[in-house]
Parts: structure tokens; sequence; C-alpha cells
């Protein structure tokens, strides 16, 4: 309590220590080709942010493409060739902007198709090399309360070609940089959840990607 002159009493103010952390965005996926022609993979995630104080804005070329609530793989299908601008802004629970903004500028460009080659006939036709794959083997119990989720790849070199991004309910999980991966995840709620595991060359494109859902009990 302190007092003035006169002797009247009055109360010091107190001073708050705690630091508000405000959210943060960064890119977990820069965009890269999506599984399929003209797709686009891209993913990011929000720091300090939940459903309980809003949602992440998605927009793509000032569109409102997605409402998330903190973490997403997106693959953004029909893309046009050209430059393209990918905004995620925070919004408040009345769906007021939030001073929390990141974008990101890429651009599209459409493979064109070769121009057709006229050749004689080969006497014996050699099979095509087999395209690369990934397979998931059936989730199971690890030790110590955990859940086993083993991937390999196929007809796929790594580390050479590129790495297996793994992700788990769409979060990134792992870049495994070996053929064949082996990974236990402790404390999954009883749910369902979801596996994705592709195979990503070094240049970004996406040559295969496979999907396993398992439930935990």
């Amino acid at each position: 309590v302190l007092q003035d002159e006169a002797g009247n009493a009055s109360v010091e103010p107190v001073t708050s220590y705690f630091r508000t952390v405000s959210p943060h965005i960064y890119w977990t996926q820069m965009p890269c080709n999506g599984p399929d022609p003209n797709t686009i993979l891209v993913g990011f995630h929000v720091s300090h942010f939940s459903r309980f104080l809003g949602f992440a804005g998605v927009y793509l070329d000032g569109r409102l493409v997605a409402k998330v609530e903190h973490t997403a793989t997106l693959v953004l299908t029909e893309m046009a060739e050209g430059a393209h601008e990918l905004r995620v802004m925070l919004h408040g629970t009345e769906g007021e902007v939030l001073n929390n903004t990141a974008s990101i500028n890429f651009g599209v460009v459409h493979a064109k198709p070769a121009a057709p080659v006229v050749e004689e006939p080969a006497a014996v036709e050699e099979e095509p090399a087999p395209a690369p794959s990934v397979d998931i083997a059936t989730p199971s119990a690890g030790p110590d309360n955990t859940v086993k989720l083993s991937f390999t790849a196929k007809n796929f070199n790594i580390p050479e070609q590129g790495f297996m991004a793994v992700f788990l309910n769409q979060k990134p999980l792992a870049n495994v940089h070996v053929p064949e991966g082996t990974v236990f995840v402790k404390d999954l709620a009883r749910d369902f959840h979801q596996l994705d595991a592709a195979l990503v060359a070094h240049d970004g494109t996406v040559l295969s990607q496979e999907k396993s859902e398992f439930y935990v009990v």
C-alpha cells in the first residue's frame, strides 16, 4: 500500500508477469505436385491456436477454399496454369479477422503432351518397369502401450530417388529415408485413425500415395 504526502492510502497496481503467446503459422509442406495431374500438395500448422479461439481460413487467390482448426495437408485440384497465391488467415469465433496471416506464392505449369513418334514395331515388346508404390502393414500393438506402424517402399530407390513422407491423421509424422520404416506411436486415443504414406521425389513430385485406416481399442 502506497501513501501520498497527505497520508492518503493508494493501492499499487499489480503487473502481470505472464506472457501471452501469439499464434504462429508455419508451412509443413511447401507447394509441390500432388498425387493427380493439375493438383498441388501443401501443408501448414498453426501453433498456440485451437477451435476454441476460432479457425484458420485458407484462401487461394483471394477465394476461401477451406476452414481448418490448426493443422492441414491440402490437395488443391484443377489448378490453372500461372501464378497463384495461397494465404492462411486466422479468424476469431465470430469470424473476425485476427492479426495473424501467412502467404506463399507459387506457379503451376501443365505438362505438355509429347508429339507422337512413329516407330517400327519391335519384334519383342519389353514389359514396362513396375510403378513405385507404398505397402502399409496392418497396424499392431507395440511395447509399452504403443501402436506399431510399418511401411515399405517398392520400385523406388530411397534415398537416391527421394524419400517417404508419413502422415498420421493428416499431420506430418516422419520423413523416412530408408526403404522400410517402422514407427511406434504412444498414447493414441481410442478412436479411428488414418495413416498416409507417400513417395516423394527430390523435386517434390509425389509418385505414389497410400492410405490405411485403423481403430485403437
